[in-house]
């Protein structure tokens, strides 16, 4: 599509930013986004963002909107919808990504930009191989990322062994709660899908302390599994408990 040069983006893009901006949703928001900034945060929902990037993309101006240095926290957010829903050539598409999740600050923009790059699933093998040093990089939201993209495209038949042993080589450690949340999510997510292959990796012990407790909480939280199932995971929990010593190293003892 020919860009409209007509069309003013970013007035058009902060004009209804304002127009749909909710305090009451703005403060609502602010409090699940600990990490931005709340003053930084108008409070626009998700559809009416996602009416926004519709129209950018309608008028052939995303990639202007894309190199905008976002002042607003849903400036980010529109950002990442456009990448996902723009129609670029994946080669732009990944090298646009690259650089955006370099800039993510918080779990939503996190997750809303990996639900959003649906063309992953015509490209697996590449994304597989892509994804590999967002994984293992030293920014929790560079790891998040990768958790998330697993969790979104890759718990298949095909990649779900592949998927359980490199959430398990996922570097963490105290303080990286939203890299080790990402991980529960995508155990539970797992379990849900192939449980025997599940069950058996998490009783291989690979995740923190934290993480595996976690992920066998989103297990239990989950209404996609039954109650007898739930009991087994619980006696999971207390199990684990039992075979740590004192100092909270694991013991031999059965």
């Amino acid at each position: 599509m020919k860009p409209n040069h007509s069309f003013d983006t970013l007035a058009y893009a902060h004009r209804e930013l304002r127009r749909a901006a909710d305090p009451a949703f703005q403060a609502f928001h602010a409090r699940l986004v600990p990490t931005v900034q709340s003053e930084t945060i108008l409070g626009v929902r998700i559809p009416i963002l996602r009416k926004i990037a519709k129209q950018l993309i309608q008028n052939g101006t995303w990639q202007e909107f894309l190199d905008v240095t976002p002042q607003w926290y849903e400036e980010r957010m529109l950002q990442a919808i456009l990448l996902g829903g723009a129609p670029f050539a994946w080669e732009e598409r990944l090298e646009r990504l690259g650089r955006l999740v370099t800039t993510i600050d918080n779990w939503a923009v996190c997750d809303t930009l990996a639900a959003g790059f649906k063309e992953t699933r015509s490209h697996l093998t590449e994304m597989w191989a892509y994804l590999d040093p967002f994984l293992a990089d030293k920014p929790i939201y560079h790891r998040r990322f990768g958790v998330v993209m697993l969790l979104d495209y890759y718990v298949t038949p095909t990649y779900i062994e592949h998927v359980l042993c490199r959430l398990a080589a996922v570097p963490t450690c105290s303080g990286d709660y939203y890299a080790q949340m990402a991980i529960a999510w995508a155990v539970s997510i797992c379990f849900v899908h192939f449980p025997r292959q599940t069950i058996t990796w998490l009783k291989q012990r690979e995740l923190d302390e934290f993480t595996y407790h976690q992920s066998l909480q989103k297990i239990l939280e989950s209404y996609r599994v039954d109650a007898a199932t739930k009991t087994r995971i619980r006696a999971m929990k207390r199990e684990y408990d039992r075979g740590k010593s004192s100092d909270g190293r694991w013991s031999d003892r059965k």
